[in-house]
Order: C-alpha cells, then sequence, then structure tokens
C-alpha cells in the first residue's frame, strides 16, 4: 500500500511488505513515518535474513532522507534479489540519476522498460532527462551569478528564502537547524530537530545574518511550521505547518495550510485553510500578491499522480473549489513548491524530463492555461535536488534564491542565490588545425598568419590556451604558412566545415559577452624530394588533353603556389584511365602533361624547373582496370595530374 509524506523538502512514496520480527517492527514504524528507526530494524532483519523486501525497505527510507547513494545501493540488491519487480527497477534508475551517474541510470530505465514496467512513458521521460545532463554537463552554462549563502545556511535543511518590504534584506526562511526553541525537539520521522521559520536581515554587502530570531506570525510553535507566502502589503500569510490532534500528539503524515492576519496588535490566531483534510496533505501555499489566487500542491485522491500543483480563486470571503493544473503541469510524479511571480509558474518536479531529483520548471500561462513547462537548466538544475525558486521583488529581474542539496554546500538543503547575468550577442572566433598527411603540425609567430581579403592582419585575441581570430561574416580569410620545411603558401579559409570547439569569456561581468571558437582545418603540403599531390580537379575530358575551364583556378593556384616557392623544382605528372589501347593512353598522357606545363609557363614558372612525364594507365587509383565495367565518374579519378618535387634548393 503506497503511503505519502512530505517533510518539506522532500516527499518520498513508501510501501509496506508483509514479513515478522525486525522486519515486521521496521514496517510499521515506517507505516508511522518513523524512518530513521525503521532504519536499524531494517538493518537488523537484513543482517538476519537478506530478502528482496527488507532490502527495498531499507533503501525507501534512505530515499525518503534524502541519502541516495546508500539508497542506490540497497535498490541494487533488492533488484538483485528479485529481478522482475518494476518498482524496485524504476526507483534503481530514480537513484543513479539523482547520483548523476546518467548512463547507468539509462540502463536501468530500459531494463525497467524490458521486464514490462507499467509506465514505460514514464521511464522515457526520465531517459531524456538523463540524455539531457549528459549534454548540459559538457556545456555548461557561465552567465549567471551563482553562490551559496554561506553565512545562512547549516548543516541542516535551509530554504525558501522569502523577502519582506519593510526594509532591504529583510527575510524569512525555513530551517530545522537546531535549538531554534528552548527545547531540541526532534521529529521522530527524520530524527532531526523540526521545522521552524525564522527572521533575518543580511548585511548589504557581506551577505553577514546582522539578527536571527523567530518569525512573529510563527509564534513558538514546535512541531512542524515553514514555506510563509505573502500577499502584497504583507498583512496577511499563508504558510504550512502540521496537525496537531487533541492530546497534543503530531500527525506527521499529514501536513496543512494554515494562513494569520496582521493587524495594528500584531499576527491574529492562524487559522486552517478551507481545504484542509484528515485524509491527505495540503502544504506549499503560494498566495498571488492581490490575495485573489492561492497556489499550492496536495496528494489528495484524484490527482494526476503523488502530489500534483492545484489553485483556488477566492470568491467574496471564501476560497472556491480547488483546480487541478492540469497535465501540462502535473505528472505521475510529484510537483512541489509552486511560486506564481512576473507572470510565471515556478515550480520543482521529479516528473518531467529533468537532470537530478528535483528539477526547477517555468510555465507560462496563456489565456487561462499554463503550457507545458521549461526546465530551467543548468546552473539552477543539478544531478540532486533543486527547489524553493522564489525571485527577489524590487531586485533585478532575475535575482532569485533557491534550495538545493548539491555537492559542494554546508548541509542537507542549502540556499543559493542566483542572478541571471544580461548578455551582449555572441562572437565567432576560429583557430586554425594545421596538419599534412593527418599528422598535426605545430607553427609558431609568423610561421602563420591569417589574413583577410584586402592582405590585413585578422584580428586576435588570445588567452592561456591559445591565439583566436575574429570572424567577420563578411570577410574572406587566408591562412598565410610560412613555415620551414613547407610550401609557403596563403590557403582560403573554409568555415563550411568548421566545428565548435570551445567557449571563452570576452567580456565579464554584467553585461558578459561570449565568443564561440570554432576549428578550422588547413592541409599544408611538405616539400621533400619525391613527395606527390595530386592537383584537385585537375580532370580532363576522355580522349582529350585540352585544360578544362574547371581546372584552371587549381592550375593558377599551383602556378602562385611556384612563384612562391622558387627554390623547389617539380614534374607534373598526367594519367589516363583504362579505356583504350595502352600505348595509345601513353602518348595522350604526355600531351596533358605537356598541357598542364604550358599552362603553368604562362602563370610565369621557370621552364628550368618544370619537367613532365606521362604515365598512360599505369597507375590507376580504383578497381576500374582494363576489362572492368566503370561509371564514367569512377574513370574520371583516374584522369588525373599530379606534381612531384623533384630538387630543392
Amino acid at each position: 500500500m503506497v503511503k505519502k509524506l512530505l517533510l518539506f523538502t522532500f516527499i518520498a512514496s513508501c510501501f509496506g511488505a508483509f514479513a515478522q520480527g525486525n522486519k515486521y517492527i521496521a514496517e510499521d514504524l515506517m507505516a508511522e513515518y518513523r524512518y530513521a528507526e525503521a532504519i536499524d530494524f531494517y538493518t537488523k532483519a537484513i543482517q538476519k535474513k537478506e530478502t528482496a523486501e527488507s532490502l527495498a525497505g531499507l533503501a525507501e527510507c534512505y530515499k525518503v532522507l534524502r541519502e541516495y547513494s546508500k539508497a542506490e545501493r540497497y535498490y541494487r540488491r533488492a533488484l538483485s534479489a528479485d529481478k522482475k519487480n518494476q518498482d524496485y527497477a524504476f526507483n534503481y534508475g530514480l537513484m543513479l540519476k539523482a547520483n548523476g551517474k546518467y548512463p547507468d541510470a539509462i540502463a536501468a530505465f530500459n531494463n525497467y522498460k524490458t521486464i514490462g514496467g507499467k509506465d514505460s512513458a514514464q521511464a522515457d521521460i526520465q531517459i531524456k532527462g538523463c540524455e539531457m545532463g549528459i549534454s548540459w554537463l559538457k556545456q555548461p552554462k557561465d552567465s549567471h551569478i551563482m553562490y551559496n549563502e554561506e553565512d545562512v545556511n547549516t548543516r541542516y535543511s535551509d530554504f525558501g528564502m522569502v523577502a519582506l518590504n519593510d526594509k532591504a534584506n529583510h527575510f524569512l526562511y525555513s530551517t530545522n537547524r537546531s535549538k531554534r526553541n528552548t527545547e531540541q525537539v526532534l521529529s521522530s520521522e527524520i530524527q532531526k530537530p523540526y521545522f521552524s521559520v525564522l527572521d533575518i536581515e543580511l548585511g548589504k554587502d557581506s551577505g553577514q545574518v546582522s539578527i536571527i530570531q523567530n518569525a512573529e506570525f510563527a509564534g513558538n510553535f514546535k512541531y512542524h511550521i515553514a514555506a510563509p507566502s505573502f500577499t502584497k502589503n504583507q498583512d496577511t500569510v499563508y504558510f504550512t505547518r502540521t496537525d496537531i490532534s487533541q492530546k497534543e500528539k503530531e500527525i506527521l503524515n499529514r501536513l496543512d495550510i494554515y494562513f494569520a492576519v496582521k493587524d495594528s496588535n500584531g499576527w491574529g490566531e492562524p487559522k486552517p485553510f478551507l481545504y484542509n483534510s484528515k485524509g491527505y496533505s495540503t502544504t506549499h501555499p503560494w498566495i498571488s500578491k492581490d490575495g485573489s489566487t492561492l497556489y499550492f500542491i496536495s496528494d489528495k485522491p484524484g490527482g494526476l499522480g503523488g502530489f500534483d500543483i492545484y489553485s483556488s480563486k477566492k470568491e467574496g470571503i471564501l476560497w472556491g473549489t480547488p483546480i487541478n493544473l492540469g497535465e501540462a503541469v502535473n505528472t505521475p510524479l510529484d510537483e512541489f513548491f509552486p511560486v506564481y511571480q512576473n507572470d510565471k509558474l515556478y515550480f520543482s518536479s521529479n516528473g518531467h524530463a529533468g537532470i537530478g531529483g528535483l528539477d526547477l520548471f517555468s510555465s507560462e500561462k496563456f489565456y487561462g492555461t499554463f503550457v507545458a513547462p521549461e526546465n530551467m537548466g543548468l546552473p539552477y538544475n543539478s544531478a540532486q535536488d533543486d527547489f524553493a525558486y522564489i525571485l527577489i521583488p524590487n531586485g533585478q529581474k532575475s535575482e532569485a534564491y533557491f534550495a538545493s542539496n548539491r555537492e559542494g554546500g554546508k548541509g542537507s538543503d542549502d540556499i543559493y542565490y542566483i542572478e541571471e547575468l544580461s548578455t551582449l550577442p555572441d562572437v565567432k572566433l576560429f583557430t586554425i588545425n594545421l596538419t599534412n598527411a593527418g599528422n598535426k603540425v605545430t607553427a609558431y609567430g609568423n610561421e602563420l598568419t591569417v589574413l583577410n581579403k584586402e592582405g590585413g592582419n585578422a584580428e586576435t585575441l588570445s588567452d592561456a590556451y591559445g591565439i583566436y581570430y575574429t570572424q567577420d561574416p563578411d570577410q574572406t580569410y587566408y591562412a598565410n604558412i610560412q613555415k620551414e620545411g613547407f610550401f609557403k603558401e596563403s590557403i582560403p579559409l573554409n568555415f563550411g566545415t568548421a566545428k565548435p570547439i570551445d567557449t571563452i569569456m570576452l567580456k565579464t561581468g554584467n553585461p558578459i559577452q561570449k565568443g564561440i571558437v570554432y576549428a578550422v582545418d588547413v592541409e599544408i603540403k611538405a616539400v621533400e624530394v619525391g613527395r606527390e599531390y595530386t592537383i584537385n580537379n585537375i580532370y580532363f575530358d576522355y580522349n582529350s588533353a585540352s585544360i578544362r575551364t574547371d581546372a584552371e583556378e587549381e592550375l593558377n593556384a599551383l602556378g602562385k603556389l611556384l612563384n612562391e616557392n622558387e627554390e623547389v623544382s617539380v614534374e607534373i605528372g598526367s594519367h589516363c584511365d583504362a579505356r583504350g589501347d595502352d600505348s595509345y593512353n601513353r602518348e595522350l598522357s604526355v600531351k596533358r602533361a605537356q598541357s598542364v606545363r604550358k599552362y603553368l609557363l604562362k602563370q610565369g614558372v621557370k621552364e628550368s624547373r618544370l619537367t613532365y612525364q606521362g604515365y598512360g594507365e599505369s597507375q590507376i587509383l580504383n578497381k576500374c582496370k582494363n576489362g572492368i565495367e566503370c561509371t564514367e565518374a569512377e574513370h574520371e579519378v583516374n584522369r588525373r595530374t599530379t606534381f612531384k618535387i623533384t630538387e630543392t634548393k
């Protein structure tokens, strides 16, 4: 039987199993949401007899307590003991994903589908999230200012920074840090202090906390109280707290919404929200600034998943029937912490495609309906849980606080400040990869310069990793090579095949500007006696020695190359295809070589540097030898011209 519990910063599903002894006690404790205590009894049960049910129960306890590494370990062992269990398979995938092990998580969700998992669509969504994580982490965003509010955070759970409007840097936030009451009260489900709402004031420059006390509206309520939301003038507050029975015993399987109104005498007695119920939780309230709409979550029957987001409109002095926000927002899993600001709904979910346990999403409203949400991406989201995103009123539109248990924090959940920087348009940059016969060639100083079509040097910038050139889309660029052992030449750059390889910061601060670096491959020719090069596109028509028009551009480039490298002498070689008589082809190839030589002489190349040779059909490059049927294109490959270095001075 599935039961749900919200511990303010995380909600997880629990299930029972049938056993005796320690396992039976552990299951009873889980039914009472006493997970920390249940762990001890599950551990004893496993030591006595390891069963899939006990392993899975222990895994679920660690999952609720958000110790994901341990949860992953025990779900793996449970699945090993019961390889066809769909729940174990799916939860194992979730824990791998929450631990950032995306390839393993993809394999786990595929295994879930293979064994007949009942929700293959949700498995595909989780796989998509893993693929997003792999892709995003390869190119992390750097257009944000983000830091841990270290002076606020503790080793406990801290979240939900809400600004007060009486003065700058005055906030409330939720925490289960220790000793916030006169007595140290422990929550039985997690064996940590209960949540409270603290009132703090941050130092303007340093962020240092200058005051810290219980929020006035919260009084000295000793059980869970958290997640406040205020109307615009902050005279009404809605918040979450645990209900208390007549015998003053906590009921930890339900969280309710309360509200309080402030007058000249201070905050009035908290009153329950109309739609609280003893059968399920109603929590995480967010009130619109005009006080007319309340957004919240609930696991009430009839929803789409575990916890769904609802809204209720105020009708006079009463609240209207809550409305589920629908399939665009809610999923078969859980949605938490709805916040409606700047015409967007921000919330966390583990049911949409995300890269972690809980990811942050935003959804816009069109004609009264929220559309499919957008994952807020990096750095808002991580492989762990990210939630409680709240914009800072009166600050920059993109300034906000959110909570996360990502690696590198101080505690269970930490509060992070984040600001999305304004940006200037990206600048295209390029770098050049010199190669010869597939081998990388390194050029230094004047061995490589980049010129534009007017003959001027391309604009350059550099960082610790190299030199980059600014790419003007209206310019043509040439790589000017003057490296010993290679032909001196000016090679036009082909940006059509360039690939982005890096991102560098051109301007930091606010605004920022990035340079997207593309790599342009340039093949240079080595000066080596006996080395032969094929002249690209110097083909001849069948049974002809005339230079084709389409060959003139390449021969002009060869003439320029030879005139720039007067120390080099070459042999012009010409080749035929296999059709026709061998002796005739030899004579034809000689005529073709003579035609190329004659053309180069007209380009100013000295006659003493040019010899020629006709090879006929003696050096066929492909299968198209005598008697083999080939296409015209295949034959044309063999009707080529080469030049071979015969001497260098």
